[in-house]
């Protein structure tokens, strides 16, 4: 029975009847606009998209029956909320439509940020919520470079660890994943004028190029780095420092003390670790600079045989990073000995049958006059005075009666003296005196024969001179038979 079906009742039970009818019509009323019921909501698949660019073609819901037909009488509107969110992405766009014969349209949904997976929820008033199948979001363009590693402090010369990365970003900041060009680095700031080390320009891997060896030649503080790239906005780094690097080299001194006599006078060669050679003096040092710190071997060489190095020609050194060490070397030298021999030669009149020699002074010997010989050894290799003494005055030595004569080590030197002597000569006088009678007036005297003169027979007298010195034979003749 319907509300307007109902028997009339008496006047109380009129208000009854009233309000029953009040309450069908307000029924009534509401089933007359309620919407038509649907089965569910579907979506249409939402296309790949590009960050910040909207979904192409849109994305569409519809409202369909239980015979998965559009209930194009469906007109309540429609939200879009993102579901899967891998990229933290925002939904921008018209996020609630109406339908038009049960199909809403989003015509301008667009994602910020790139990822994989997304998935949108479409919900309508009374209706149960759907999930869209996933679908990808790609970044748009690369347009800017960032540091995505920034360079850390150094030491100068050393690698920057770890290594510096600049990444290629979209105008949203999705790393752009296809960009491959090649990214190049220099020193923004530059506060010494350093040089940038290391391969400077590197080619994008899936959006990111990797500086793996980079170095900065000087010691300074806030160095910044540039990054560049053909048609992308550059990017400067962070500040950093580069530190002085600790010393790698030290200093190697070397120096020679030499005693003794008969020194090397051309000094000696030393040379280090087999390789490099250079003169050094007897008494001398020479330092080498930037020598790598750690062992090294150092030779003395072009030693004289008759000097000894003591503990050998041979050092092992360790040099310290940033400071000196020495390599000493002690020579002591004995003196190069030879010989002299000495000769004399002596022709003239009134020859000596020896003379006597010395060497420096001294060590006489007494030595022939003529064919004499005799042989100094162990003498030092330098000059030395040969003198030739007990030379009688009628004699003569060539050169002098010294010499001055060198002696080398290991030979024999001479000292040869040629003495050429004359006669020694004095007088003879010759008297007479004759007593008796018959006396002649005069006699003749002779002298070896010759040089006759008449002398008186009684107190004459005559003088020959310039005789030599030796034996002679004075004869007088003339003398009578009675005499």
């Amino acid at each position: 029975m319907s509300c307007f079906d109902a028997p009339r009742p008496r006047l109380g039970a009129v208000v009854l009847a009233l309000a029953s009818l009040l309450g069908c019509k307000v029924d009534a009323l509401f089933k007359e606009h309620a919407p038509p019921p649907a089965a569910r909501l579907v979506f249409t698949p939402p296309p790949d998209a590009v960050a910040g660019e909207r979904l192409s073609p849109p994305v569409q819901v519809s409202a369909v029956d239980d015979a998965g037909n559009v209930d194009t009488s469906f007109h309540l509107p429609f939200t879009i909320t993102l579901g899967e969110n891998p990229g933290r992405a925002t939904l921008a766009g018209t996020r609630t439509v109406d339908p038009v014969r049960g199909v809403a349209t989003f015509a301008d949904l667009s994602l910020d940020k790139a990822g994989t997976g997304y998935t949108l929820v479409a919900t309508a008033p009374g209706q149960r919520g759907v999930t869209s199948p996933p679908f990808n979001v790609t970044p748009a363009a690369a347009a800017r470079l960032a540091f995505t590693a920034q360079p850390n402090d150094a030491v100068a010369g050393s690698v920057i660890t770890p290594a510096v990365q600049v990444t290629a970003f979209d105008t949203l900041g999705n790393v752009v994943s296809s960009f491959t060009q090649n990214i190049t680095m220099a020193l923004e700031t530059n506060p010494t004028g350093a040089a940038l080390g290391g391969s400077k320009t590197a080619p994008a891997v899936n959006g990111v190029a990797t500086f793996a060896d980079l170095s900065v030649s000087e010691a300074g503080t806030g160095y910044t780095l540039a990054a560049s790239a053909s048609g992308l906005a550059r990017a400067t780094s962070d500040g950093f420092d580069i530190t002085a690097a600790p010393p790698t080299t030290g200093d190697l001194t070397i120096t020679t003390t030499t005693t003794g006599e008969s020194r090397d006078p051309d000094g000696y060669v030393v040379t280090l670790d087999g390789g490099s050679s250079q003169a050094i003096g007897t008494n001398a040092t020479i330092t080498a600079t930037g020598i790598p710190a750690g062992s090294h071997t150092v030779v003395l060489s072009g030693v004289a045989s008759n000097c000894t190095v003591s503990n050998g020609t041979s050092r092992t050194v360790a040099v310290p990073a940033g400071g000196t060490v020495d390599a000493s070397f002690t020579i002591t030298c004995r003196a190069l000995t030879g010989s002299l021999t000495v000769t004399t030669a002596t022709t003239g009149q009134n020859a000596p049958t020896s003379y006597t020699v010395t060497v420096d002074g001294g060590q006489s010997r007494t030595l022939p006059a003529n064919g004499g010989t005799t042989t100094y050894t162990g003498l030092a290799a330098t000059s030395h005075t040969v003198a030739l003494t007990d030379v009688p005055g009628n004699c003569t030595a060539s050169g002098g009666a010294s010499k001055t004569v060198t002696v080398t080590a290991s030979e024999t030197a001479t000292a040869a003296f040629a003495i050429t002597c004359t006669a020694l000569t004095g007088s003879l006088t010759v008297t007479t005196a004759t007593t008796g009678q018959n006396t002649p007036t005069s006699y003749t005297v002779t002298v070896d024969g010759g040089q006759s003169r008449t002398l008186p027979a009684n107190g004459g007298t005559t003088t020959y001179t310039g005789l030599a010195a030796t034996s002679h034979t004075v004869a007088l003749t003339d003398v009578p038979g009675n005499c």
